[in-house]
């Protein structure tokens, strides 16, 4: 029936219904997504018979030596490449792509991330921050609706946000939401780096509001604070002063370094992409960096001039880094050791299979001129 068990018991409830017209209604919902199921498949079992007989095809007219091997091989080729340019064109055609023209920021496709003059205000703002959706209503197709800060992203369209929607959260992150954005702390929105927040204004517009306490995108801590488990650090950003003190677990400790902290001792984002991030470092005395972002320890390695450091887990969801007197440039790049020897294999694969290639080009080569010798 081209139906699902779940669906199947979601037919069992429709026909329960004792409207006539509703159950219509749903039936013939379900019965269309049948019918367009059942085409997809029966479409796609057509295509790979022709594919099949195509092939057996070219093998009978090689074997029958009606076709070179040159010949054979290059139909063959012909035939894979349409094979997987039909099915990748279903998935990755001329839609999924969009002039830069249409996204900016006039004319969209959705009309919801349209920008209001919210967006527009904070974008004057070239610096490095973050966003924070605080509405408690949205105007959608014209009508307002309550929202929940947690489950739309469209602000995301325009700024770094603090909130938004994700179908799989970092659980360090999810714990963060839960127990400390969702009460509110000012102090975990200021060590996030939320220096906007949009509110409902007054008069039915969107409006922006700036967060002075905002502690940028790093900062050199005063003292650091240790405590035995992940509890405990969460429980101390209940009472933490992100601008003075940061939180470690003890199990950390060994990874921070002696410091000594330097009123006059800076830290400034130089280059801020997704898998690189650098910062000028004045630094005469050793240092703890705190870093605004979010603590990942499956890829990302810290280089203080070129020489590896350690990161530290700090504030439960974010980074830590011991510096080294004197230190002028901090540098983050996202290097994940499972892809770059995945990239790797697959690399060495890719030239084993050309040398093989190339091997057997040359056997057939020499095979045939020693054929045309004994001719």
């Amino acid at each position: 029936g081209y139906r699902s068990p779940q669906e199947d018991g979601m037919m069992a409830q429709i026909n329960a219904i004792p409207d006539a017209q509703s159950k219509e209604v749903y039936k013939t919902a379900f019965k269309a997504l049948s019918a367009d199921r059942k085409a997809v498949a029966q479409g796609d079992v057509g295509r790979t018979i022709g594919f099949v007989l195509l092939a057996v095809a070219l093998v009978f007219l090689y074997l029958r030596k009606l076709l070179k091997p040159t010949v054979a091989g290059g139909i063959l080729a012909a035939l894979v490449f349409l094979d997987l340019i039909t099915v990748d064109n279903q998935y990755l055609n001329k839609d999924s792509y969009q002039e830069k023209s249409e996204y900016d920021g006039k004319t969209v496709v959705s009309p919801e991330l349209l920008p209001t003059q919210a967006n527009l205000d904070i974008q004057k703002d070239k610096s490095v921050y973050r966003v924070f959706d605080a509405r408690e209503a949205k105007v959608v197709n014209g009508q307002q609706r309550r929202f929940d800060p947690y489950s739309d992203a469209a602000l995301a369209y325009h700024h770094n946000i603090v909130n938004g929607y994700h179908a799989a959260k970092l659980s360090l992150y999810m714990d963060l939401i839960q127990n400390q954005l969702s009460k509110g702390n000012p102090q975990t929105f200021n060590m996030l780096n939320a220096k906007y927040f949009v509110v409902n204004a007054a008069n039915g517009q969107d409006s922006m509001v700036v967060n002075p306490n905002a502690m940028g995108p790093a900062w050199f801590a005063k003292g650091v604070k240790f405590v035995p488990d992940a509890r405990s650090e969460m429980n101390a950003l209940d009472s933490l002063n992100v601008a003075d003190s940061a939180v470690v677990q003890t199990q950390f400790k060994a990874q921070v370094g002696p410091y000594q902290w330097d009123s006059s001792a800076t830290i400034k984002v130089t280059n801020y992409d997704n898998d690189l991030i650098e910062y000028a470092v004045n630094a005469p005395k050793p240092q703890f960096a705190v870093l605004s972002e979010v603590y990942y320890d499956r890829g990302w390695l810290a280089f203080a001039d070129g020489k590896s450091v350690p990161i530290v887990k700090t504030n439960y969801a974010l980074r830590g880094i011991s510096l080294p007197a004197g230190t002028k440039q901090l540098t983050l790049r996202f290097e994940p050791q499972s892809y770059l020897l995945g990239r790797k294999i697959t690399w060495a694969a890719a030239a084993l299979m050309l040398l093989l290639l190339a091997f057997g080009a040359v056997l057939a080569w020499r095979r045939k001129g020693g054929e045309k010798g004994q001719g």
